[in-house]
């Protein structure tokens, strides 16, 4: 993560409101008011039309999309952080697919009266070699696979946290019959590195 001084950032954010795959933004209390056509196609893309329709989620609070409470915890620091400081804050993460991988970089940019522009870019991507097969039709298995919102790892039934395609080895994704559900969090090493950054 890093801060984007305020002169610099008006360059920055035109740039990045540019270059942006998805846009977003909330206001002072957190509540969508805004989305563009690259969140309306990402949610139709990704078998969520009814959060394709503003109707369905102007008023929503952006946090009630997040349900693992370490990676809500990160997400609400880092707004009251944009808020606070009056700064542009850049944000590394994944958004991985079954056949890809991706990189890219959330902007949080303040607005007047305490809310947020969010917008999301690609910094690059990846085929996979051999396509994950998370979107196999029937129902999913009782199992559950904690996949980290950041770097994308998966805890292990160890407590450790491996590479998705260590993952789908162990948990035999390809071999068995029911794909286990995934919930998200965030692990030790990713967690470690927003606290030092937003200290900052």
């Amino acid at each position: 993560m890093r801060t984007v001084g305020t002169e610099a950032s008006a360059e920055y954010r035109l740039q990045g409101m540019i270059d942006a795959m998805c846009r977003y933004a909330t206001d002072g209390d957190g509540r969508l008011v805004f989305v563009d056509a690259g969140w309306r196609r990402f949610a139709r893309e990704n078998g969520a039309p009814d959060f394709a329709e503003p109707e369905h989620l102007y008023g929503r609070p952006l946090l009630s999309f997040i349900t693992d409470s370490t990676t809500l915890h990160v997400y609400t620091v880092l707004m009251d952080r944009v808020v606070n400081d009056g700064r542009t804050v850049l944000i590394p993460f994944r958004c991985d697919g079954p056949p890809v991988r991706r990189w890219l970089e959330l902007q949080m940019t303040p607005r007047p009266g305490g809310g947020i522009d969010f917008a999301t870019r690609q910094i690059r991507a990846e085929r996979r070699a051999v396509p994950l097969p998370f979107d196999r039709p029937g129902p999913p298995a009782d199992t559950m696979m904690r996949m980290c919102s950041w770097c994308k790892n998966v805890q292990m039934d160890s407590g450790q946290w491996a590479r998705v395609e260590d993952a789908v080895k162990t948990f035999q994704i390809f071999t068995d019959t029911e794909v286990p559900q995934i919930t998200h969090g965030i692990c030790p090493e990713c967690v470690t590195m927003f606290e030092r950054d937003v200290r900052r």
